[in-house]
């Protein structure tokens, strides 16, 4: 039998607050919203932080959701962790993607990871005017608002699971810098 004791106490250690793992839709998606909020109300984060910690939570999800590889069963599982490790906030998402796409998407991540935020700001208004949508229906402007909101740069991790899929880390830690943006 598995020790829920121990895993109660491995998940207060790192000061998970909220967790998710499984297929998203879009009651999921509001319902973990609603949860976070809650949570982070509990915890008396102030307003803005808060504000910001959903922001980057909706683009998160939002992201998952339209871009996860939905082909195969197996591959539409995610993973969604909030915790809080000292004066900062983070969040981790995992999903699978195809490998192509995961080599457009580590390419951005290098182009705009070494931008300052007055670059990711004048990035952000440039695509914002350029108009053009995607084959998914966006601008490419959910990496750019995670950037903008956390204030920090994204650190990521793309696994190769086999000759087609990858999988996708992301971690985005959300401190001081944020209240400020």
């Amino acid at each position: 039998m598995v020790n829920i004791y121990h895993q109660y106490q491995m998940m207060k250690q790192n000061h998970l607050i909220v967790s998710y793992s499984g297929t998203l839709n879009g009651e999921l998606i509001a319902s973990l919203l609603q949860l976070s909020d809650a949570k982070l109300k509990e915890q008396q984060v102030n307003v803005r932080k808060k504000k910001n910690i959903i922001n980057i939570l909706i683009e998160c999800l939002q992201n998952i959701f339209y871009h996860s590889e939905m082909e195969l069963p197996a591959l539409k599982e995610c993973i969604l962790m909030l915790s809080k490790q000292d004066d900062e906030y983070v969040i981790y998402t995992g999903n699978y993607l195809r490998q192509d796409r995961a080599k457009v998407l580590q390419a951005k991540l290098e182009k705009i990871n070494p931008l300052s935020q007055e670059e990711i700001h004048q990035l952000y208004l440039a695509t914002l005017d350029s108009g053009q949508i995607s084959a998914k229906g966006g601008a490419g402007l959910g990496i750019l608002r995670i950037i903008r909101e956390s204030g920090q740069k994204l650190e990521y991790a793309i696994e190769n699971i086999d000759n087609e899929h990858a999988f996708l880390g992301l971690q985005i830690k959300i401190g001081s810098l944020c209240e400020s943006a």
